[in-house]
């Protein structure tokens, strides 16, 4: 509904391009990991600082490379930096995008294996010649 005096409309269009500003700087922002994941698999994700602390998301789910047939699982560890992305700048539609190399956590893929999965010490790195696994114990059925 249109506002009757000159003064309210302004005031209502005002509003509303403050709405839709808030809504594009919240369509994809970084973060880090404060708490997850829950029973559901879901995050919260500590936000940039606002008046001197951080902004936190309520609980989201993470998007996978995987969830049918091939599941593939990525277990995030608190005060990783993640992005968070967001159709319509509204937070609670929100999904974690994936994680994001950061100082750190720096990439450790010198030598630019196409698949280079690191958990802890072991490393399982896959090229179109072969496969090394570095590990110091391991079992293979």
């Amino acid at each position: 509904m249109i506002p009757k005096s000159f003064t309210d409309q302004i005031a209502d269009l005002y509003h509303r391009i403050a709405e839709m500003e808030r809504r594009g700087r919240n369509r994809r922002r970084s973060g880090t990991i404060a708490a997850g994941p829950d029973e559901h698999g879901r995050y919260r994700v500590a936000l940039s600082a606002q008046d001197g602390k951080p902004f936190l998301t309520g609980w989201i789910k993470a998007r996978t490379l995987g969830a049918g047939g091939a599941k593939i699982d990525v277990v995030f560890a608190e005060n990783e930096q993640v992005d968070v992305t967001s159709e319509s700048g509204d937070l609670t539609d929100a999904v974690i995008d994936m994680a994001t190399y950061s100082d750190s956590a720096a990439r450790e893929n010198a030598d630019n294996v196409p698949l280079h999965i690191k958990i802890g010490e072991t490393v399982i790195a896959a090229s179109g010649s072969g496969v090394t696994i570095t590990a110091s114990s391991g079992h293979l059925n």
